[in-house]
């Protein structure tokens, strides 16, 4: 089970997966994100700058991912690996309650907007947990 659940593989993952999924789209293919969660463009006027700023904000956690990845090993790992699983799991919850208390915005996406969020957040912490007093 350490071995599955262990915090470089989660931290390198969950890089790989904000990267692809949520930095690429936000910041290269804005008006695919504006559509899929607005709806038939153009949407909201403001629509391109709050899909863009949502993008920007995201920037600094992949390389945060995976310097804890690369650049820790053992209990430090782990401890920061909680760490992250905290702030993201919270950061991620608060962020899916606030756009499905939004009417018209990524309707028919909540499995998703659940789902994938719990995912990361359960194997990053299951993995932290684990690795606490070290591999030995």
């Amino acid at each position: 089970m350490k071995t599955v659940f262990h915090p470089k593989g989660w931290l390198i993952g969950f890089a790989l997966l904000h990267t692809l999924m949520f930095l690429v789209p936000q910041l290269f293919a804005t008006s695919s994100v504006i559509e899929m969660n607005w709806g038939e463009l153009p949407g909201p006027e403001h629509a391109v700058f709050y899909e863009l700023m949502l993008g920007t904000l995201g920037i600094g956690y992949t390389p945060m991912l995976l310097g804890i990845a690369f650049l820790t090993e053992g209990t430090t790992r782990a401890r920061l690996t909680l760490v992250t699983a905290v702030a993201m799991g919270l950061t991620g919850g608060a962020n899916t309650a606030v756009m499905m208390g939004q009417p018209g915005y990524a309707e028919g996406m909540e499995v998703f907007l659940i789902g994938m969020p719990t995912l990361i957040f359960g194997g990053m912490l299951t993995s932290a947990v684990l690795h606490l007093k070290g591999d030995a």
